[in-house]
């Protein structure tokens, strides 16, 4: 029956609608998987040398395996936040004679096939090639420790995503144990960065009990997972379901409605988001990926002339807006007929959204600027200028997609590696404010230094923001000529 479940995984896969894409889509999805592995591996081989060169004190591998502890707490965190466990997945044999045995063993299968479990093997696999000694160290040791540490930390997720008292109880004292040298860091780094090189030494010189450790705590943690999965079955179905709640419940709902001519479109915008797991798994993880970029960023890039390289990834100073807003009329397909059926002004409809992601992209600016102006003054200025970019010229480019854009997404489907809703006009519109701000950068910082191309960088979006009302009434009127269009196409899915 295991190997039943495991074909229809497969099939599952096969037939999702990512494999309903053109090529084109295929292709640029492809791409950009590619980008992102290919970038943690050049940043593993990248950073001995930045290592060697900024921080001399101590050699690149003390700083990377004395730091393990801080690291894999990283990765916890970006686990609440990003990885799912896939409950639905054992709901179409629910109705079936299959043993709950069977689909528990199945659950915790399909949870380790997940890129969380493997994208930290891309970046350490060339720095642990670099930094040890294959004569007298084992470098497939080292990767197989980075593994096993990493699958301590997928065993926590699971508890902690597991019903159950004794089950939560064991997942967060756990984490408190990660927490513990995370904390100690601050007081005794030399202690604690001495301990973990020596853990990994451990790992790489091939000593049992350092090998045998994880792999114990791997397997006592996935007992418990599976006795409490089998106690608790139903209920861990039952908690992948979206519940529902009474408008007004919580004060912020409240203080949305409140809002004169756009309370009601603020508290709309803030259930989608709030209330469905694709758009709440994207809300959660914007500002810490933001603070994260920031911090790394912050202490590593010194120098003006590094600020091109991180170009692409500063996007993200858009925050939410720019991972929602080009989905932003898909996700309310599901009820595009009381929109299209309803007497009432889509320009207050579409400048109502502008503002409210216009404002958490200027909170999650706020406290990203918290952290720069204490580690890279020079690069909270950069942040700035790409801020007002991206609010500007890059939220028009979004919507303006958007408006064409006539395929319904499922809500309540995964967040991640997820290709339904993607289409080339909206890759090339990503592309475009790509394609934009580059020269814009390299003929600023060429002519006027940094300071020239900063300003050439924020002036598209200092036009589009000073002249907002103007485009937002265009982008009402074509949403007009679009709506019935979109609405019959809607049906079709």
């Amino acid at each position: 029956m295991f190997k039943t479940l495991i074909v229809h995984s497969w099939q599952m896969m096969r037939r999702s609608a990512f494999f309903e894409k053109s090529m084109f889509a295929k292709g640029f999805i492809a791409f950009v998987v590619f980008f992102l592995v290919m970038h943690l591996y050049g940043l593993g081989r990248a950073l001995p040398y930045i290592l060697q060169e900024h921080l001399p004190d101590r050699a690149p591998a003390e700083w990377a395996y004395g730091l393990l502890p801080l690291i894999f707490l990283a990765d916890l965190i970006m686990r609440l936040f990003i990885q799912k466990m896939p409950a639905r997945h054992v709901m179409p044999y629910l109705h079936l004679p299959v043993s709950r045995s069977s689909l528990s063993g199945y659950r915790i299968f399909r949870s380790w096939i997940h890129p969380m479990n493997l994208y930290l093997l891309f970046f350490f696999w060339p720095f642990i090639r670099i930094t040890i000694n294959p004569a007298t160290s084992s470098q497939e040791l080292g990767l197989l420790g980075i593994f096993l540490i990493a699958g301590i930390n997928q065993s926590i997720l699971m508890l902690l995503r597991t019903p159950g008292t004794f089950s939560r109880f064991t997942g967060i004292l756990m984490s408190i144990l990660w927490l513990i040298p995370s904390v100690a860091f601050f007081w005794e780094p030399d202690i604690i960065m001495e301990h973990s090189l020596n853990i990994f030494l451990g790992f790489v010189h091939g000593k049992p009990g350092v090998l045998l450790t994880p792999l114990v705590i791997i397997a006592g943690l996935h007992f418990i997972i599976f006795r409490q999965t089998l106690k608790n079955f139903y209920r861990i179905v039952e908690a992948d379901e979206r519940t529902e709640t009474v408008e007004g419940s919580n004060p912020l709902e409240r203080i949305l409605a409140s809002v004169p001519v756009f309370g009601q479109y603020w508290l709309l915008e803030w259930r989608l988001l709030s209330r469905n797991r694709r758009t709440k798994s994207i809300l959660y993880s914007s500002l810490p990926m933001a603070l994260a970029f920031a911090i790394f960023t912050g202490i590593w890039i010194q120098s003006s002339s590094q600020y091109g390289s991180a170009l692409i990834y500063i996007i993200i100073a858009g925050g939410l807006g720019s991972s929602h807003l080009q989905h932003a009329f898909s996700w309310e397909s599901h009820f595009f007929d009381f929109i299209a059926s309803r007497n009432y002004s889509l320009t207050d409809f579409i400048r109502a959204k502008f503002y409210f992601y216009l404002i958490l992209a200027m909170l999650q600016f706020l406290v990203v600027s918290i952290v720069l102006v204490f580690l890279n003054f020079e690069l909270l200025l950069l942040f700035a200028s790409m801020t007002i970019y991206t609010v500007g010229l890059g939220f028009y480019l979004l919507f303006r997609a958007g408006i064409r854009h006539s395929a319904r997404m499922d809500l309540q489907g995964k967040s991640s590696f997820n290709m339904e809703g993607v289409s080339g006009m909206k890759i090339l519109m990503v592309m475009l404010q790509m394609f934009i701000l580059l020269p814009l950068f390299i003929f600023g910082y060429l002519i006027w230094g940094i300071a020239g191309a900063l300003f050439l960088i924020a002036l598209p979006g200092i036009i589009f923001l000073a002249y907002h009302k103007s485009w937002t009434r265009n982008l009402a009127k074509r949403l007009e000529g679009r709506k019935y269009a979109n609405l019959a196409l809607y049906r079709e899915k």
